[in-house]
């Protein structure tokens, strides 16, 4: 106990394994609620960064998904420009055969999108009633 606060040996992830929860993760950039965050190789560079957390700092187990969020109402031209070939960009930096299944969070808009681009296998709805889609 440190001040108070159990600490865990195991890798969080594994805690929560053996507690009978599965693991994700959901991942928002700098700024993930700025059009400006999302480019292609924005996209390689969260995907190289994530890959690395989840399987060295928490343990994610391999072939669990990793939910990239999209936290703004992108419009099409959006969508077009920047959230399609951020997950582009998430893919190439995942590589051929990536230790995680690329998720999706975000408006329904984006999520239909990702989806129907073959750029995500799941996605997660963002609960803004406001935004498209």
């Amino acid at each position: 106990t440190v001040t108070g606060v159990q600490t865990c040996a195991l890798p969080i992830s594994q805690a929560f394994l053996s507690a009978g929860l599965r693991v994700g993760i959901v991942h928002e950039a700098k700024h993930g609620d700025k059009i400006a965050a999302f480019s292609k190789d924005l996209g390689k560079l969260d995907a190289a960064y994530v890959a690395d957390y989840g399987q060295n700092a928490i343990g994610q187990p391999q072939g669990s998904t990793v939910y990239y969020a999209v936290d703004l109402d992108a419009g099409s031209r959006e969508i077009q420009k920047n959230i399609l070939p951020y997950f582009q960009g998430v893919a190439a930096g995942l590589g051929a055969t990536p230790r995680y299944e690329i998720g999706v969070y975000g408006s329904g808009a984006v999520c239909k999108a990702v989806l129907d681009a073959g750029l995500a296998k799941r996605a997660w709805l963002a609960q803004s009633k406001g935004w498209t889609g």
